[in-house]
């Protein structure tokens, strides 16, 4: 019961989080884009938006459904818990001091960058689901083609 309630939390908070920063980069005149629209959808050309979205679309499924063991799940999982660790710190080590938001850009900053990856890591920890990582699903969740490391 309680694992269901930290996932839909932390499904909550990614949904929030996302939101926020939607709707604060639309309503952002600064930029390269002209239109609110053309602002709105950059914020999805991030990687850092896939990570908050891979670890909310898995709470999601799994405050619904304790338990997925899919293979797609149980390689995603991982994915968005490691993704949402590293976009956590690379913020608050390197680009934290480089910004000052205020109102909403700072709810929405705060959400993704601060709260949902500690939802994230300690309710991995505490409720995991863990048994379903294995070798095979590692090496699923490495990128097929990194740069620098692709065949000559």
């Amino acid at each position: 019961m309680w694992a269901r309630r930290w996932f839909a939390v932390t499904a909550l908070c990614v949904a929030g989080g996302v939101a926020i920063s939607v709707y604060t980069a639309a309503h952002n005149g600064a930029g390269h884009f002209s239109s609110p629209v053309e602002r709105a959808f950059n914020t999805f050309a991030f990687v850092s938006v896939d990570s908050y979205l891979i670890v909310g679309v898995t709470a999601l499924l799994l405050a619904l459904r304790p338990g997925p063991t899919s293979q797609l799940f149980a390689t995603f999982r991982p994915i968005g818990v490691v993704a949402i660790t590293v976009t956590g710190l690379v913020y608050h080590v390197a680009l934290a001091s480089l910004l000052d938001l205020q109102g909403w850009d700072q709810l929405g900053n705060q959400l993704v960058h601060t709260v949902v990856p500690i939802l994230t890591v300690v309710g991995w920890l505490i409720f995991g689901p863990r048994r379903l990582t294995s070798a095979k699903i590692a090496l699923w969740s490495l990128p097929s083609q990194s740069p620098g490391l692709a065949s000559p």
